[in-house]
């Protein structure tokens, strides 16, 4: 069966809520794809594989675009173990045998409970990026407040709303405007509306608390990662911001949860190389992006590690892992 992905990609782009159609898609390339083992890819190539998915929500929710569905989510990892992968804890990747997998879950969004939970009985371990902050005050990340404030602006338009929430964080990741001045801009245009109203937005997350995250961890299968404490994007925060930030989450993450905190997810996937020593200096010893590549090593070990967009069913940019996989190994790919 000969699949167009590209086609595939255009027609997410242009209307988000094709989830469900989506869904059967997906569906129908996992088994296709399940032909090309990955023993037939790397007969001369003495590299290793360590591949690391990045989920958010797991929910059929249109208003999120970065939750997926937990069927697709499951048949997800299913693909890769029928391809020989080893999925593994972070603490555990450099002492199994190669290819392996990661799960990281970013936000811990509570829609992630349920499926966590499965995956616990399974025995399969994975990671959680908390924002301590949010946990902390059991309040709403800043990034779903504007969605939310911006979709009451535009009457509840789906694709305007993303679209502008999108123009807001390149004016935030350029450093032209900051945070808390893009949600004092529409603050004041929405005044209208309650923070029960905010919560009750389609656009919003409810976070799982400590004592859901502590009876995760203590399954022993749950690892727990910094996100920073607000969800901030690390450039912009200055190098000192940065290290308060980091000391502040590392504080509470022991203190409520028992465990000393190495891995660090950077929110929006933001990162430049200036930022490793810093990072290290608080003590993590993985930092992990989103650029939405597989980690290719000589080496035993791995401390700045690229993750793919898992399944990217909901996902904005509608990449597929599948078609992403194959174009990595497209010089190599023989059926």
């Amino acid at each position: 069966m000969k699949i167009d992905f590209l086609k595939l990609l255009r027609v997410n782009k242009q209307r988000l809520t094709m989830k469900n159609q989506l869904t059967m898609i997906y569906l129908q390339i996992n088994s296709a794809l399940g032909r090309y083992r990955l023993d037939k890819l790397l007969d001369n190539d003495n590299r290793s594989i360590h591949c690391v998915l990045m989920y958010h929500g797991i929910d059929s929710n249109d208003w999120a675009p970065l939750d997926v569905p937990e069927q697709a989510f499951f048949n997800e990892i299913n693909f890769y173990q029928q391809q020989g992968y080893n999925i593994v804890a972070a603490a555990s990747c450099d002492d199994v045998p190669r290819p392996t997998l990661e799960l990281t879950f970013d936000d811990g969004n509570k829609n992630i409970k349920a499926s966590l939970l499965k995956l616990v009985r399974q025995k399969i371990p994975f990671t959680i990026a908390i924002c301590p902050g949010v946990v902390d005050t059991n309040s709403i990340y800043w990034f779903e407040e504007l969605l939310a404030r911006i979709q009451v602006l535009n009457q509840n338009d789906q694709t305007a709303s993303i679209h502008e929430l999108e123009k807001c964080k390149l004016q935030y990741f350029s450093g032209e405007i900051g945070r808390d001045k893009l949600l004092d801009h529409y603050r004041s245009k929405t005044k209208q509306l309650s923070e029960q109203e905010l919560k009750n937005s389609k656009a919003v997350h409810e976070n799982l608390n400590w004592s859901e995250l502590r009876q995760l961890v203590d399954s022993g299968y749950c690892n727990i990662a910094c996100h920073t404490l607000f969800h901030d994007a690390i450039t912009a925060l200055t190098t000192e911001q940065l290290k308060d930030d980091l000391n502040q989450c590392n504080s509470m993450i022991e203190q409520e949860l028992g465990i000393m905190c190495d891995q660090f997810i950077c929110p929006f996937g933001d990162y430049t190389e200036q930022y490793q020593g810093v990072l290290q200096e608080c003590g993590y010893k993985r930092i992990y992006l989103s650029n939405d590549k597989v980690n290719f090593t000589d080496a035993t070990k791995l401390n700045v590690i690229d993750r793919l967009k898992g399944v990217g069913l909901g996902n904005f940019s509608a990449r597929y892992f599948e078609h992403l996989w194959l174009q990595n190994h497209s010089n190599r790919l023989r059926p």
